[in-house]
């Protein structure tokens, strides 16, 4: 069986928790009996959206209270697996990045490209790359349907999805295979995340150093919290089933467009049990803009919906009680999208009309509705555990409620829907389309505020108590309308076309017989700058030289687009790989994806301190906060061997050493030679802490230094 321990919840949590019961059961009552006769529709729908805010707020509370803490447990040796990668119609550049590291999984298995496409391009690169080949001759069922061909023609007793854009760590089979000591265990799922942090569902606060995704709240507190009720479903990749569950069930579930919770469904209701590894074993893409992002969404609506109608959630008797509470708060979900059009368009509606859709004065209003929405606030940010930035939220909430509001209507209607894979490669650099339902709030919450002023000057028709609080509201709704409008431009002007790795790697560049050493920065599959301290280290724009990885060395040639001076004697030089040998790009494509290294050695964090973590946080001593200007890199090497390189993080009271290495250092002391910027000297390192950061090809050290010999100066 598996053990199952609970991350302990501070005392406060429990009177939060009693707060936000007692004051929210006391506004809903006290709310029907404020309805406004003269507007009674508006009155209840208004109603409405609240006590659906108010239940999905006891739903969240219920799924997220726990959140189970999963020991490791090494696998069974020789256990039969295979490795689907369903695909359709995807590039072959993208799919290679995920079939290489998929191929390199440590733990033995077969490797099957799933190609909805047959496409003949994808059969040559299997085979090149040692991958069994599947192309089924009918498309039924889209990727349900391809994902059981894969079963029918493969034997593994062990099924792990990977979807094209998403590579593996190469332990993501020992990492997650020990969960099926348990019998009754049919999956297990681990979180997605993704590399592309440029993307649209990704924020970075430079002032904080975060980086926030809109999905991290659900597969870093969500999923674990349904995982404490044995509710935790699928997402369709970065999986592992058993294939006897699936076999009982019929399979992965057809007639639905979103096939993995659907399967997750039926694999609940035949008495299974799911388990969620809170560990991020792959790395995806995210979409870049707001097209992919919000027609992604609407397909998991749709095929929530079909869920609902098809497995009839909420009278089965196989799902236990809590199963039942989780998945219909993952599906009602969308029903959002109508609860936010409600708060949108209420106070242009009563700033236009006069028209309220509550009776009370105003002083009764904030003392009944003000406490129960700032616990309500303090309440669900605790919960979120650091993960729900409320102005994020409340931009992507806005974002998409249109988009959650229309992919309800698949529940009334039924329609007959196909499956359309997200294209996450092709950036689309207008998002006006899905973006007019955002601006339409933008300007009638805009227009509104002006036209109540005019209209109470001239004619009070409306409390003015109660005109300033419409007005704060639509404000609040204007400034969310802005910020995303803004944020949506900009992403549509700086989105890339490929994802760029941020840590720098060391590396030899070879020109005319002389060696010199430098440092590759800002890699991807296609380009990459190289930074040295001359710019004459190539001939007739052809550059050469060798990329230090862990455990393989890289040789490249590129062509040299333009070269800039960073500053006095140092020297980038912006080049694109020429690969005549496809094994290297495999090679370089293993390293550089599939891995947060750059998150975790530029200390970036994903989630912050929730608002009371703040306030208690004052009565602790602490040391000052130093702010970090800006690094220098610097090549390490030892008898001209390249081993990785050093960086000098200045702050504003000190300096601090870090290193990226290829290769354990073996010791707690270690010495080299530092050469960089006309500087040529030895030094010895003092490790004061690592970091083993697990890459799909090799294993990074991220190593924190203490220099014991030598000081670095500048040419």
């Amino acid at each position: 069986m598996t053990h199952i321990t609970f991350k302990k919840n501070p005392a406060y949590f429990y009177f939060l928790l009693i707060l936000f019961l007692l004051l929210g059961f006391n506004y809903i009552y006290w709310r029907l009996d404020t309805l406004n006769p003269d507007s009674i529709i508006y009155s209840y729908i208004f109603l409405f959206a609240e006590i659906y805010g108010f239940l999905t707020a006891l739903a969240y509370i219920f799924m997220v209270w726990r959140l189970p803490i999963r020991e490791h447990i090494l696998p069974k040796k020789n256990l039969s697996v295979d490795v689907f990668i369903p695909i359709f119609n995807e590039s072959v550049d993208l799919v290679q990045k995920t079939l290489g590291a998929a191929i390199d999984i440590d733990y033995p298995h077969k490797t099957y490209l799933l190609d909805d496409g047959a496409n003949p391009q994808m059969k040559r690169l299997a085979r090149k790359m040692g991958a069994i080949y599947l192309a089924r001759p009918t498309n039924e069922d889209a990727k349900a349907g391809n994902l059981n061909y894969g079963l029918a023609h493969s034997e593994g007793d062990y099924v792990a999805i990977f979807d094209s854009d998403h590579i593996p760590n190469k332990k993501f089979l020992t990492e997650t295979l020990g969960y099926f000591k348990d019998p009754k265990v049919a999956f297990v799922q681990t979180p997605q995340d993704f590399y592309n942090t440029s993307s649209f569902q990704h924020r970075y606060d430079f002032i904080k150093n975060l980086i926030w995704s809109e999905q991290s709240l659900f597969f870093k507190i969500i999923q674990r919290g349904k995982d404490s009720w044995n509710a935790a479903f699928l997402c369709g990749s970065c999986a592992v089933l058993k294939r006897s569950a699936l076999k009982k069930i019929g399979g992965f579930a057809t007639g639905t467009i979103t096939e993995d919770i659907h399967t997750s469904v039926r694999l609940h209701k035949a008495g299974f049990k799911s388990v969620y590894h809170p560990g991020t074993l792959a790395y995806g893409i995210a979409g870049a803009s707001m097209e992919p992002f919000i027609t992604q969404r609407i397909r998991w609506g749709q095929g929530a919906m079909q869920v609902i109608r098809k497995e009839g959630i909420i009278f089965n008797n196989k799902l236990t009680f809590a199963q039942k509470i989780n998945y219909l708060a993952s599906t009602f979900t969308y029903f959002d999208g109508w609860q936010k059009m409600v708060f949108y368009i209420a106070p242009i509606i009563t700033l236009i009309s006069g028209v309220l859709p509550i009776q009370t004065t105003a002083l009764q209003f904030v003392i009944v509705f003000l406490p129960y929405i700032l616990i309500n606030y303090l309440l669900s940010t605790e919960l979120s555990r650091g993960y729900g930035d409320i102005s994020y939220v409340e931009q992507y909430n806005m974002a998409r409620f249109f988009a959650f509001g229309y992919a309800t209507l698949t529940l009334l209607f039924n329609p007959k829907l196909s499956f359309k894979v997200t294209n996450k490669e092709t950036i689309k650099y207008t998002s006006n389309y899905f973006l007019y339902p955002v601006i339409a709030v933008y300007l009638l919450s805009g227009a509104s505020i002006v036209v109540s002023i005019f209209h109470y000057y001239y004619e009070r028709f409306i409390p003015l108590d109660a005109l300033i609080m419409v007005i704060l509201w639509s404000t609040v709704n204007f400034y969310i309308a802005h910020q995303l409008i803004k944020f949506v431009r900009k992403r549509d002007i700086t989105a890339v076309n490929e994802h760029k790795v941020l840590l720098s790697h060391v590396a030899y560049v070879f020109n005319k017989g002389k060696k010199y050493l430098a440092v590759a920065q800002a890699i991807s599959s296609n380009s990459l700058i190289i930074k040295a301290i001359t710019p004459k280290i190539y001939n007739k724009n052809i550059l050469r030289g060798v990329i230090y990885f862990p455990k393989k060395n890289i040789p490249f040639k590129a062509k040299v687009k333009n070269i800039s001076r960073v500053r006095e004697g140092l020297f980038a030089i912006h080049c694109n790989f020429i690969w005549k040998n496809q094994n290297l790009k495999n090679d370089l494509n293993r390293y550089i994806y599939g891995s947060n290294h750059h998150i975790i050695f530029n200390h970036t964090k994903e989630f912050e301190l929730t608002p009371l973590q703040k306030f208690f946080t004052l009565f602790k001593k602490r040391k000052p906060k130093e702010i970090v200007h800006h690094n220098r890199w610097f090549p390490f090497s030892k008898n001209k061997k390249a081993l990785g390189v050093i960086i000098q993080r200045k702050s504003n009271k000190t300096s601090t050493h870090y290193a990226v290495l290829n290769e354990d250092p073996g010791k707690q002391i270690f010495d080299g030679q530092i050469s960089y910027n006309h500087l040529n000297m030895k030094s010895k390192f003092k490790i004061k802490h690592i970091i083993v950061d697990n890459n799909s090809a090799g294993d990074y050290y991220l190593v924190e230094l203490q220099r014991m010999r030598g000081e670095i100066s500048y040419a």
